[in-house]
């Protein structure tokens, strides 16, 4: 199928429509993304959630985020029996200011 990836820049978005044979955009963007970072050590990826972060980190210059949907807890099943795991950072419950909720409580109760 076609997966849609949105991104953006301080000066640039879009949508990359990428042919994939992958279940998930997320596994499709990595099979890209790793091997271009172990070509180019210079490049740091940071996974972050939410837009506030990701409005508030393309405002510098040399910054590219890819925003990447919602995994579809129905995928979950598909996805491993297919392709064998999930991509790292694929399964996350919840929306940001969720994790960030459960975090501080983790946390305080720890």
């Amino acid at each position: 199928g076609i997966h849609a990836i949105e991104f953006r820049s301080k000066n640039f978005s879009g949508i990359l429509a990428v042919k994939s044979d992958l279940v998930l955009e997320v596994a499709t963007l990595t099979a890209w993304l790793d091997p271009y970072l172990a070509a180019h050590s210079e490049i740091s990826v940071d996974y972050v959630h939410g837009e506030e972060v990701i409005a508030e980190k393309t405002q510098e210059e040399s910054t590219l985020a890819f925003l990447l949907p919602i995994m579809d807890k129905n995928d979950l099943v598909k996805t491993v029996v297919r392709e064998g795991v999930l991509p790292r950072k694929t399964f996350s419950m919840g929306a940001a200011d969720e994790k960030r909720f459960y975090f501080e409580c983790s946390r305080i109760v720890e």
